[in-house]
């Protein structure tokens, strides 16, 4: 999805089926240079321990495609090697995307994002939840509308939605919505627009691994599918673990 085209709003939600995918475990293959993946040049610094191997998931809570491919990237996560050190930064591409990076964060911090990530996901794409979807809606209205004043109470609704969401969910509120106002966000939130400016990344759902190469399904790429995508990453890790003995 490129960064230039979308705020929350009904028409951006996923005519999803109702039904799990049933992603099965995919074929080794060798990923081929410019098919399947570019390099990053220079390749960019990671931030794992030796030995092991960083993969990065560009993504947005806010996003529909990386909603369709998170049940591939759950698949990946029970069966990558245990060497592998995955994290997630989220796009910051637009107010809809900041405002759900600030969540991800926040998630982070009370140790919440791979719990609650997916629900979420459902929540805002697959089915639907007003408990958000609404204060949302309003939130973009007023946005829309150059109404400032208007936008910023209305973001402080969707805050607090989203800490009632997520309590009900067995999650802290009250912990969740300190850290959404922690003072290092600004900091991290600008980390993230820094890294994407690093790897290059234009549109979300994306794929790095080790610093060194970067993936991502439709063009320039020839990526048919998630499930080649997850093939693409699985075949990278070979190549850098192969590059550490």
């Amino acid at each position: 999805m490129k960064h230039s085209s979308v705020l929350f709003t009904a028409a951006f939600v996923v005519a999803a089926s109702t039904a799990a995918p049933v992603i099965a475990e995919p074929a080794p293959f060798k990923p081929i240079e410019g098919q399947h993946y570019r390099l990053v040049a220079p390749p960019a610094l990671t931030e794992v321990k030796p030995g092991q191997i960083e993969v990065i998931e560009f993504y947005s809570l806010g996003c529909p495609h990386c909603a369709e491919i998170e049940p591939y990237v759950q698949s990946w996560l029970k069966r990558k090697p245990a060497n592998v050190a995955f994290k997630r930064v989220p796009a910051t591409f637009n107010p809809f995307f900041r405002m759900l990076a600030r969540v991800h964060y926040a998630l982070e911090d009370i140790g919440a994002t791979e719990r609650i990530a997916p629900q979420l996901f459902e929540a805002l794409h697959v089915r639907p939840d007003p408990a958000l979807t609404r204060p949302f809606g309003e939130w973009q209205n007023k946005q829309q509308r150059g109404q400032e004043a208007a936008a910023l109470e209305a973001e402080k609704v969707c805050y607090e939605a989203l800490a009632s969401w997520v309590a009900a969910r067995g999650a802290d509120g009250k912990k969740f919505t300190a850290a959404l106002n922690s003072p290092s966000m600004m900091v991290r939130l600008g980390r993230a627009d820094a890294t994407y400016r690093r790897y290059g990344v234009l549109g979300v759902p994306g794929m790095s691994v080790n610093g060194k190469y970067f993936t991502a399904a439709g063009r320039p790429l020839g990526l048919k599918s998630y499930a080649e995508l997850m093939a693409t990453v699985d075949g990278l890790v070979a190549i850098e673990a192969k590059t550490a003995r």
